[in-house]
């Protein structure tokens, strides 16, 4: 799954979504589920740029320990602020301020279902 962010000089945004599923593995896509395109509002590009802020984003540090197992899911975060750009890496991340900026980006702007992606929502009190 890819889901992209584009910002434009006005505030406003592109969301850019595609999702494949693999008879051969997650390696080897073969099959494309979703290809969409569609505007975001400024208060959708604010609210996300406001999550990433808030969840310090920009200071993660690109790799965490990953778990002892032989499977999984690697998610990545990108981004390009004031020029310079910022990437962590998570391989099965727990529920936690990273996962939130995913959720964000699959469930709340690319409105993925639970039959695409399952996504725990992060606690409240947290």
């Amino acid at each position: 799954m890819t889901i992209r962010v584009s910002v434009w000089h006005e505030g406003d945004g592109t969301l850019f979504t595609k999702v494949f599923t693999s008879s051969r593995g997650a390696r080897y896509p073969d099959t494309l589920l979703v290809n969409r395109q569609s505007p975001l509002s400024k208060g959708k590009v604010e609210e996300l740029l406001d999550l990433m802020a808030s969840n310090h984003f920009w200071s993660m540090s690109e790799t965490a320990a990953a778990p002892n197992v032989l499977d999984g899911e690697m998610w990545l975060l990108e981004g390009v602020r004031s020029g310079q750009y910022h990437a962590a890496y998570r391989y099965m991340p727990a529920l936690n301020p990273y996962t939130q900026i995913g959720r964000c980006l699959a469930k709340n702007l690319a409105q993925l279902d639970d039959s695409i992606i399952s996504i725990a929502p992060y606690p409240a009190n947290q």
